[in-house]
């Protein structure tokens, strides 16, 4: 991750598309394997433990995976939080899994999830991410100002 500046994008039901890839699904607790396999390669995350993935879903993290051949090929976390606004955090692919569209798989789905929660989606990443810039992009997420 880079230390500059990220950019934050904000999408309403209005402007969602969806996108049908990859099956997706919630993650539960006997899934915590799964997860724990990718996440040395996804740090700095904090969830490296089974307690400390629990505490991350009582905080409010809901993650959602494609899983095939017995892997996550890639994740993202809806955090749930009061308020009209959700946000997608934490999207994650394998290095060896991307430019399949897991990640607009997984992000579609947990977007979709927010905003059938009455909410607008948000999420934010790093100016030199361009991946994820198209990702969000082509979803339906606009751009709505730099975060430090």
């Amino acid at each position: 991750m880079s230390s500059l500046p990220y950019i934050e994008y904000e999408c309403a039901p209005s402007d969602f598309r969806p996108y049908g890839g990859d099956p997706v699904r919630w993650l539960a607790e006997a899934d915590y394997p799964l997860v724990r396999a990718v996440w040395p390669a996804a740090a700095p995350w904090p969830a490296t433990t089974p307690e400390s993935w629990l505490a991350a879903q009582a905080l409010g993290f809901q993650y959602a995976a494609v899983i095939l051949g017995g892997q996550i090929q890639a994740l993202a976390a809806a955090l749930r939080c009061p308020g009209p606004v959700g946000e997608v955090w934490q999207v994650y692919t394998r290095p060896e899994a991307r430019g399949r569209g897991y990640a607009k798989a997984v992000v579609s789905f947990v977007t979709a999830a927010i905003l059938d929660a009455g909410q607008r989606a948000r999420c934010s990443t790093a100016h030199d991410n361009h991946a994820m810039q198209r990702v969000a992009e082509s979803l339906g997420f606009q751009r709505v100002k730099r975060a430090s």
